[in-house]
């Protein structure tokens, strides 16, 4: 079969992007490491030349040197259980969950200038903004914000996950570490908007505090025992992490019921790039020799046809695609991100026109779009309203057909794909390039299929590009899972398809798409199946062996019984 030039040309490119790249550094990780002081490390604070640790068991705050970890000097802690640290540019704060205080201390003279009340039971983490002391309480489940002089609550936020310990201010956001789920959140403290996160370096971070030289965040964590110095800023916008090399058979059956034939039966199937979050090594298809096409989408297909298809019968094509899947984190911060008039204009002209499924010219929507984004001009900000807008108004629920995003919206209720037409409405509204994306998902174990499938929308920021958006995973309650998806792909996804809107080829669908006349009457059952498979271990086609079979010999007739005796007469009574 000969194969097209763009067809080559991404097999090509698929080659050279499947080559081993270096490691580079990225947003939590590692720079260097030294041991804490001591067994116990709770708290930790930066003044900018040294580091202060707080240690439960030994109530001790020590100070070291952030070179190589070497003790300068200690004092004992105000109380008998040290938490959280924070140096406010002249004094050490530092939080005692077992007499509820917060402290504020000169570490060189030993006195205590301070004793507050903690705005909660737990104090944990402490962090200090240059106006405000900020207290992480886990019972509470706030972040509170503190006057230093008097102690008086200034306001509070949900903390992003259940078990939040230390906390750090960089001068715009607040880092927030989770001991349960092993997580650090960088956090916009106006409204506790959870931004993205970074794998914590050990299993228990108990301390952060920012270093404002090296734009860098130090961690102390109390399992390890381990102080770490962390990247936060390096300028990476996205990274990979985990991995999959999987096969996946992606088919699209058109079985005929009968009783008339089919005619003229068309079966698309999305062919997919290398992007991102995959790698796609080879494709390959079974049936009849497709046509390789490109719709008005510029999306790529495989077009396999069969002149008629009679009753009892089925076509039913498939491609096979070797990929290898990665999850990937974009490291949006929202002052790095352009103004919408950076927008390319090519992007402008495909991604903000209208469709069937948008209606952006709706009054109905283009005032929930205004009251959703407010005054808000930043392009990262406009698109976490607008997805917080959606989830406010809106629940999970597959069924039905897919409704334009005014009736969508209305009713408060749709699929992945009606929350996904909603909010490229709502962004297009605004004037926010937005498209979307259809995927086959690995469903749990690497070898299974999927008759579900996905899909999710991609907004344009300028300066990073295009950033997975999916609202309808962000229908969550916690801060930290609602922004899970807003920037965050794992390694279960296969994107087939990506679109601006109606598709001449696959109509409004995704993956593959179906068409087919009738004789007369017939019943058709046409849908698409992806099985998964491990490329390292994939299954084996098992076919039983067949057993030798002995010829029947014809069965002797039965023996003819011997008739009846009858049974003698009742003897006569005396």
């Amino acid at each position: 079969m000969t194969l097209p030039r763009w067809f080559a040309a991404a097999a090509l490119l698929a080659a050279v992007c499947a080559t081993p790249r270096p490691a580079a550094s990225r947003p939590g990780d590692v720079a260097r490491s030294f041991a804490s002081p001591a067994r116990t490390p709770t708290g930790l604070a930066f003044d900018g030349k040294s580091l202060w640790v707080a240690d439960r068991k030994t109530a001790t705050i020590y100070e070291v040197d952030p070179r190589d970890g070497v003790v300068r000097s200690q004092l004992p802690t105000p109380g008998w259980q040290p938490e959280g640290l924070a140096w406010d540019g002249q004094a050490l704060w530092a939080a005692d969950g077992a007499e509820r205080k917060l402290y504020r201390l000169d570490p060189r003279r030993r006195l205590v200038l301070r004793s507050l009340d903690a705005p909660g039971k737990s104090p944990r983490g402490l962090a200090w903004d240059g106006k405000a002391l900020w207290v992480a309480d886990d019972r509470r489940g706030e972040i509170v914000a503190v006057n230093p002089v008097d102690g008086a609550e200034l306001g509070s936020f949900k903390v992003p996950a259940k078990d939040v310990r230390g906390l750090a201010y960089d001068g715009r956001y607040l880092w927030v570490a989770d001991r349960l789920l092993d997580r650090i959140y960088l956090v916009e403290p106006k409204r506790g908007d959870v931004i993205f996160w970074v794998p914590a370096p050990g299993p228990f971070v108990q301390g952060l505090a920012w270093d404002p030289a090296a734009r860098k965040l130090w961690a102390v964590d109390y399992q390890t025992d381990t102080i770490y110095h962390l990247v936060a800023d390096d300028g990476t916008k996205n990274a990979r992490f985990g991995g999959k090399d999987q096969i996946l058979d992606l088919t699209h059956v058109v079985r005929n019921l009968g009783p008339g034939a089919l005619r003229d039966v068309s079966t698309v199937i999305a062919i997919p790039s290398s992007r991102e979050n995959q790698e796609v090594l080879s494709i390959t298809h079974d049936g009849p020799p497709p046509a390789f096409i490109i719709d008005n989408q510029e999306q790529k297909l495989a077009r396999f046809t069969a002149a008629r298809v009679e009753a009892g019968q089925s076509f039913a094509p498939n491609m096979r695609v070797h990929a290898q899947l990665a999850g990937v984190q974009w490291y949006v911060f929202p002052e790095q991100v352009g103004p919408l008039n950076e927008v390319p204009a090519g992007v402008r002209q495909r991604y903000l026109g209208d469709d069937p499924k948008y209606q952006i010219w709706d009054p109905y929507l283009r005032k929930s779009a205004a009251e959703a984004i407010g005054t808000e001009k930043n392009p990262y900000w406009m698109a976490r309203r607008l997805a917080r807008y959606i989830d406010d108004r809106m629940r999970y629920e597959m069924a039905g057909g897919w409704e334009a995003a005014p009736l969508t919206l209305k009713r408060g209720t749709g699929s992945c794909s009606e929350y996904t037409f909603v909010f490229v409405a709502l962004a297009r509204a605004v004037g926010l390039p937005a498209r979307w994306v259809g995927a086959v998902v690995v469903r749990g174990d690497d070898a299974s299929w999927d008759v579900d499938f996905h899909r999710w929308a991609e907004v344009y920021l300028p300066r990073y590009g295009w950033v997975p958006w999916d609202v309808q995973h962000a229908d969550q309650p916690s801060p930290a899972a609602h922004a899970e998806p807003l920037g965050r792909l794992d390694d279960r996804m296969l994107v087939t398809t990506v679109s601006g809107g109606f598709s001449k080829e696959l109509d409004w669908s995704y993956n593959t798409n179906a068409r087919f006349t009738c004789e007369a009457r017939c019943q058709v059952f046409s849908d698409a199946v992806g099985e998964w498979s491990p490329a390292a271990a994939e299954r084996r086609v098992f076919v039983a062996p067949r057993l030798p079979v002995a010829p029947r010999t014809p069965a002797a007739p039965p023996a003819p019984r011997p008739p009846a005796t009858p049974p003698a007469p009742p003897a006569p009574r005396p």
